[in-house]
């Protein structure tokens, strides 16, 4: 039994696989949105807010739409209402302080998980569920992509936290405003120079941690579009195969 099959009945396997079809541009446009609009976050605490509310139902409803069983439909939407509660939380503290590092981790561990589940459940549809191309196969594999750089982000902003609450130094740094203290936002942006592997050098990985991280998403970068035009490649070609035959 594969892992979307663990998330549905056994006779609702196929019906997953339709589900995901159905819905996976909608994912695509919802991982598109949050990564366009995620500066407003900068912006004041209320947009701050709004922001995170998004971002959650995001990941909620992206729990929602690999699953069929509805005990995990209404375990995507408890764990998006608790990463909202634990975001507002952050939100709040961040106004006056340098938020808990325990709480910082929570939330932005959640987060991996939240990505970790979408993420597998979109490469199994692209590499192992589908037998010829079509759309949602393309929606599925970019929607990856995003998502993937959304993976690292959070993971980084944990090394972050966790360095500075250990060491009392940073993880990473900004090349021109070494003293600066890195937030969230930043990590987005770090992340996805890093897996497209552009490597602008304002943001530098300090720690073993950091940079092993970092080598890691950009070697993820590569292989991933390297292995994904080989898939989508053999599907076209046994799709042309069979409308031939």
């Amino acid at each position: 039994m594969n892992f979307r099959q663990s998330l549905t009945s056994p006779a609702g396997a196929v019906t997953s696989m339709q589900r995901v079809q159905a819905r996976v541009r909608y994912l695509f446009v919802g991982a598109a949105l949050v990564t366009l609009i995620y500066p407003m976050s900068e912006t004041g605490f209320v947009p701050a807010v709004v922001y995170l509310v998004l971002f959650c139902a995001f990941f909620g409803a992206g729990v929602a739409f690999v699953a069929v069983n509805r005990k995990w439909v209404w375990l995507g939407v408890i764990a998006a209402v608790w990463q909202t509660v634990l975001g507002v939380l952050y939100l709040v503290e961040a106004q006056t302080r340098t938020p808990d590092p325990v709480l910082t981790v929570l939330l932005f561990g959640g987060f991996i998980v939240f990505d970790a589940i979408i993420i597998y459940a979109l490469l199994e549809f692209v590499f192992v569920e589908v037998r010829r191309m079509s759309n949602a196969v393309i929606y599925a594999a970019i929607t990856v992509y995003i998502l993937l750089g959304y993976a690292f982000a959070p993971a980084y902003m944990c090394i972050e936290t966790i360095t500075r609450a250990t060491q009392d130094a940073p993880a990473f740094m900004i090349a021109y405003a070494p003293d600066t203290a890195l937030y969230w936002q930043k990590f987005v942006y770090y992340s996805f120079v890093t897996l497209t592997t552009m490597g602008y050098g304002d943001i530098l990985p300090v720690t073993s941690w950091a940079q092993a991280f970092a080598a890691l998403e950009g070697a993820v970068g590569v292989l991933y579009i390297a292995i994904l035009i080989g898939r989508l490649v053999g599907l076209n070609s046994g799709g042309s195969q069979k409308d031939e035959s």
